[in-house]
Order: C-alpha cells, then sequence, then structure tokens
C-alpha cells in the first residue's frame, strides 16, 4: 500500500503541469458540454411551441451546421492545445537512417538528451532509485586498469631489450643469452605538474617502444552534493619512444577522455576513450567537453559536431571516440559517438565494434512522465573500421533483440563476433561474421546466470556463470551444436590450447579445493559426440612445493602455456618464518603430453628476486633456448637442463 502510495505522489509531481491542464480543461469541458446540451433541448421545445402556435406542418427538427461546428470547436479547443505542446515538446528533427543520426550542433546534442530523458520521472522519492544509474557509472569511472588487447600488456621486449612497467616508469633490461645487464629506468620526464599518471600498457613496434596511460586531474567542483559530478578531467597519454636512439621520447599523442580498450594490429593502434556527460550540473558546458587530440605540442584538434554522431534511442549521457593511430605514416584520425557509458567496445583487425542497449517507449509517454516508460530493450551493434589510409569510418549498424549482458555480452575473437543478450527469461548468444552482415542465433543459456567472461576457439565458447547459489560457478561449453554443463565448482577457466597430437581444441580449467591444494581439470571438444569431454583431472598438494596460494587467482593474462605445451602459473612462496621480506615469486609448470594428458607438476622458486611491489604482475617471455620470468622487482632466466628447468641468471631491479 505504501509504495502505491509512492508511486502515485511521485506521478503526480513529475506530470503536474500535464495534469493541471487536465483538470482545468475538464470543468470547461463539462460546463460547455452541459451548457450545449441545454441549449439544444431549449431550442428543440421552442421549435415544437413555434410549430403549434402556428399550425405548420410537422418538419423533422435539425440545428445549423454553423451552430454545431462552433459549440464543437469551443469545447475541444483546450484538448487540441495540449496536443499541440506535446507534439512541439517530442518532435525530434533528426533523421535517423540505418539508426545512426547526424549531430549538427550543440542544440541537437541537448534536444536528443532532453527527448530520452524528459520521459522518465525527474523527481524520485526513492532516491537510490533514481540514483542507481549514476552509481553504477561512477564505479566504471574509477575504474584504474581498463582491458587492453592484441599487442599491449605489461612487458614488451625486442630481443635485444626487455621493457617491464613499473610504478613510475619503464624498467629496461638489456639480455643477450643468459646474460642480463640493467639498462636503466624510464621516467615520464613531460609529465605535467601535479598530473596524476597512471600506466595501461606498453608495446614494441619495430624500432619503437610505445607507452599507453592516462593522466588525471582533480576537477570536483566545489560545493558538488551530486557524487556522479564529482568526477577526474582525464586524458590519455600516448608516448612513443626511438629505442635505436638511446630510447628517447620521439612522439607524444594526448587525447580526451579514459582509454577503455586499445589494440595494435597492423601498424596502427586503435584507442577506445569515453568520456562521461553530466547534463544535470548547472555548471556542465558541453562546448567545453567536447573530444579533442593533440600530437606533441601542437594545437589539439577539436572533434567538429557535424562529426558525431548519434545511435538511435541509446542513452546519449557519454562521448565514445575512437581514434586510429598509424605508427608509420604518423598520422592520426577519430570519430565520436554520443552514446551510453556503459556500451561495450571491442578491437578486431582495425575495426571498432560497439554493442549498446537501445530503448523502445511506451507510446503513452510522448506526453506522461513514467517511472519505467520503457516497452522493450533491445541492442545495437555498430561497426566503425580504419580504412587503408588510416580513416576511421562507419560501416554498418545493427539491432538484434534483447539486451546487452552487461558486463562481457560482447566479445571478438578468430574473426568472428559473439553478442550474449538477456530478456525476462532466458540469455541468448548470436555469432556473427566480422562484416556484420547477418547474425545467426546460437544458443539459449538460462535466465540466472551471470556473465563474468566468454571466450571463443575454433568454433567452441565458454561462459563462467553464476548460479542463485553464490557459492558455485557453472561453466558452459557452448558449441555449434549444443550446450553441456562442463563443471560445476569454484574455480576459473586457465587456458586455451590444441592437443599437440591430434589437433583437438583443450580447456583447462582450475579449481581451488582448500588452502593448500589446487585440483587442474582438462577438457577437450569430441567432435565426433559434439561435446566436451573432461578426460583429465590432476590434484596438487601446493604444500608438497611449499607454495602458498593467494585469495585471488591470477588474471587472464599471467597463465602462460609455453612452447612444449606446459600451462605456467604464477604463485607465491614464503620461506620460514612468514615475513615481508622473505616472500619471492615461485612458478608452477602443469606438463600437458602428446595425448592431452596432465603430468605432476614442476616448480621453480625464483629466491633471488624478492617480490617487494604491488600489484603483483608476472609475465612469461621466451626466446630461443631461455625463458625470462619478468616480475616487478626483476628477472630470472631459466632454461631445460636433462628435462628440468633450471635457474641460470637473475638480476633484481634497484
Amino acid at each position: 500500500m505504501m509504495q502505491t502510495m509512492i508511486r502515485l505522489a511521485e506521478f503526480v509531481f513529475n506530470n503536474a503541469l500535464l495534469l493541471s491542464v487536465i483538470l482545468v480543461a475538464a470543468p470547461f469541458f463539462m460546463f460547455h458540454m452541459k451548457q450545449l446540451f441545454q441549449e439544444l433541448l431549449l431550442n428543440k421545445k421552442l421549435d415544437i411551441k413555434k410549430r403549434v402556435m402556428r399550425n405548420l406542418e410537422r418538419i423533422p427538427f435539425h440545428y445549423s451546421r454553423w451552430f454545431l461546428q462552433k459549440r464543437i470547436v469551443v469545447i475541444i479547443l483546450p484538448f487540441v492545445v495540449v496536443a499541440a505542446i506535446f507534439l512541439a515538446a517530442t518532435w525530434n528533427p533528426i533523421h535517423f537512417e540505418h539508426h545512426l543520426a547526424s549531430i549538427e550542433s550543440e542544440e541537437d546534442i541537448r534536444k536528443v538528451h532532453e527527448d530520452f530523458h524528459e520521459r522518465f520521472y525527474d523527481f524520485h522519492i526513492l532516491e537510490a532509485e533514481s540514483q542507481a544509474t549514476d552509481a553504477s557509472i561512477m564505479r566504471s569511472l574509477r575504474m584504474k586498469n581498463p582491458k587492453l588487447h592484441t599487442g599491449i600488456d605489461t612487458v614488451a621486449h625486442n630481443g635485444e631489450y626487455i621493457f617491464s612497467m613499473a610504478s613510475r616508469g619503464i624498467e629496461i633490461t638489456a639480455v643477450d643469452g643468459n646474460d642480463l645487464d640493467y639498462h636503466g629506468y624510464l621516467d615520464y620526464e613531460d609529465t605535467k605538474k601535479d598530473e596524476l599518471y597512471h600506466q595501461h600498457g606498453i608495446f614494441v613496434d619495430k624500432d619503437r617502444l610505445v607507452v599507453l596511460g592516462s593522466a588525471t586531474e582533480d576537477i570536483s567542483p566545489v560545493g558538488a552534493t551530486s557524487e556522479a559530478y564529482c568526477e577526474e578531467e582525464v586524458s590519455t597519454v600516448v608516448r612513443i619512444y626511438d629505442i635505436n636512439d638511446d630510447i628517447s621520447l620521439e612522439d607524444t599523442y594526448r587525447m580526451s577522455g579514459k582509454v577503455t580498450d586499445a589494440a595494435y594490429e597492423n601498424g596502427v593502434l586503435s584507442l577506445v576513450t569515453k568520456q562521461y556527460l553530466p547534463f544535470g550540473y548547472e555548471a556542465f558546458r558541453l562546448g567545453d567537453s567536447l573530444p579533442w587530440i593533440a600530437r606533441g605540442d601542437d594545437t589539439p584538434l577539436i572533434q567538429s559536431y557535424d562529426s558525431i554522431h548519434y545511435i538511435e534511442r541509446v542513452e546519449p549521457n557519454s562521448f565514445i571516440s575512437f581514434h586510429a593511430i598509424d605508427l608509420e605514416r604518423e598520422s592520426h584520425d577519430f570519430r565520436t559517438l554520443l552514446m551510453d557509458y556503459q556500451s561495450e567496445v571491442r578491437i578486431m583487425d582495425n575495426a571498432f565494434y560497439i554493442a549498446a542497449n537501445h530503448y523502445r517507449f511506451h507510446k503513452i509517454t510522448d506526453g506522461m512522465r513514467l517511472s519505467d516508460p520503457v516497452e522493450s530493450i533491445d541492442t545495437s551493434l555498430t561497426k566503425f573500421r580504419v580504412d587503408t589510409f588510416g580513416m576511421v569510418r562507419h560501416q554498418v549498424t545493427l539491432s538484434l533483440p534483447g539486451a546487452l549482458a552487461f558486463p562481457n555480452g560482447l566479445q571478438v575473437a578468430d574473426g568472428r563476433i559473439l553478442l550474449l543478450t538477456r530478456n525476462e527469461d532466458n540469455h541468448t548468444l548470436f555469432k556473427l561474421e566480422k562484416s556484420l552482415t547477418h547474425a545467426t542465433l546460437e544458443h539459449e543459456l538460462p535466465s540466472h546466470i551471470y556473465v563474468e567472461d566468454l571466450f571463443y576457439h575454433d568454433g567452441i565458447a565458454y561462459l563462467s556463470c553464476d548460479t542463485e547459489n553464490a557459492h558455485e560457478t557453472r561453466l558452459y561449453a557452448i558449441t555449434t551444436h549444443n550446450i553441456e554443463l562442463l563443471s560445476i565448482h569454484e574455480g576459473i577457466l586457465l587456458t586455451e590450447a590444441m592437443i599437440p597430437r591430434t589437433g583437438t581444441p583443450l580447456f583447462i580449467t582450475l579449481e581451488k579445493l582448500d588452502k593448500e591444494s589446487l585440483a587442474f581439470h582438462a577438457h577437450h571438444y569430441d567432435s565426433r559426440e559434439n561435446r566436451v569431454v573432461t578426460m583429465d583431472t590432476l590434484a596438487v598438494s601446493v604444500g608438497d612445493y611449499k607454495f602458498n596460494i593467494i585469495d585471488r587467482f591470477p588474471v587472464e593474462k599471467e597463465i602462460h602455456m609455453d612452447s612444449d605445451f606446459r600451462i605456467v602459473i604464477p604463485l607465491y612462496a614464503f620461506t620460514t618464518p612468514s615475513t615481508q621480506d622473505s616472500r619471492y615469486p615461485s612458478v608452477l609448470f602443469i606438463h600437458l603430453d602428446e595425448e592431452g594428458q596432465l603430468h605432476p607438476p614442476e616448480s621453480l622458486n625464483m629466491r633471488g628476486v624478492l617480490h617487494g611491489r604491488n600489484p603483483y604482475s608476472y609475465r612469461f617471455v621466451e626466446m630461443d633456448d631461455y625463458v625470462y620470468h619478468v616480475t616487478p622487482r626483476g628477472i630470472t632466466v631459466s632454461t631445460e637442463v636433462e628435462g628440468e628447468k633450471k635457474i641460470v641468471s637473475e638480476i633484481v631491479f634497484p
């Protein structure tokens, strides 16, 4: 009952003007209808009396057409005025073409924003509900480390040097086989005063070292009361160094927004940046928030309004820009969409794929505001490609049924796109070619799953799912023919590979049994039976290898598979007694034979390289006959001696 009263109060408050017009017009309408009825009745009586007095021939009674028209116009005039107000308020002057709208001016952007949001309540008695979207966006804004893709990592090498990301710069180590020589520390001397800098990734392009990061300047407005507007001004920074010229700074690019995804392919660095637009803040100036890019000390190139597009019916609360930097041509280009900040973007083959919810509103919202004006939610999928001249071009936009499964509902790999949508009853998985010419419905999944990640390899997709039981994790194997529940445990998918002898897809999962033991599960896809088969399980007592299992297992990119098909897993090891100075990184090698069977592991303790720095990060680099184990504190070199890994040298960073 209380909820109903609250909803009624909110409805009255948010539609006060409309209800006031209706309340005023209703008595006016009733009054004139009463007068019209009384006048019609009186005229009929007068006409009858006139005929009786004059002894006239009986003639059917009729009214003057002008009389009726005049009365009807007077009665419906208030409602015509109300309809005209609604039409003027909801008329959108922008013409949509394939779900993509052109923007011509600041007024167009504000009109799109108002047209979308004026259907929702402005005022909520239950404030927590009205601020849910802002809180979700703020969590996204505060994420320090975006998920970067092809070619970009925390460690890079060119055969002569190993470059490793450190707290504020890059550790540089010269390598020659098992000989290590500390070359120095690369600091970012061009960082502005009072500017916070966060590193995101590095890579080597021929004789260039490219460093990707973001610079943050706190611009929280004084006196701001809403957390959603107390954000930071973030710009993305790309630094390019000449390795042959003593690793000197060669070029710099800066662009507005926070980098959320990046990939390096075919000489082109592709970047995605996002800027949240706080329209509700009084001091917000849209003209000051237009996306820009600057090379070196050049004047920033600001995105013009006519280069910005809007995808139809997507929530317009941010600018999402797609940048292409051609390192060979030394050119750059970018395009911007007015989009939902929580849309998902993936990069593949120098193309950007963008998925976002787009909304269909109830027809009544053309004139009334509702708490939930959404009739249905679909997913828009758009592709922008980088052409041979390094220019970013829009190619196609599709609309698929169901809301985007957030997060990780969009994945790209092996030239294909997987899109997961959801509705009240289930989740639906679509498979598309990279041209987006058509979508194939693959499978329907249960409605209660929570998507943690989505993998794709050789026709098989994996979904790690939480069920209603918070203590379970279900791993589904999705093939082109069926869906199979692979396993139920508190585990993670470690890696994907091919069985060496048969070339069959192989999948390794890790389960934490207790504080001192692990279980590794090997699975493969049986193409004859069209199902995933669990072929081997290996239980490991970590205490036997003097390891200590950390609470959070290493992330995906810290799990490796070497050239001999051994899974390389970094863990912590401790001496006794356990002190901060005694902690050092260790590596566990899980052996995999030609048949895909798992064999007892081998350990490698890097005692010379104390851990000592957070966050823990491990990278595995193979060059010739040597393996370089790179940590934030140093590098350990190992090689194969009589079938076992042996440490041959180590270096500790100063």
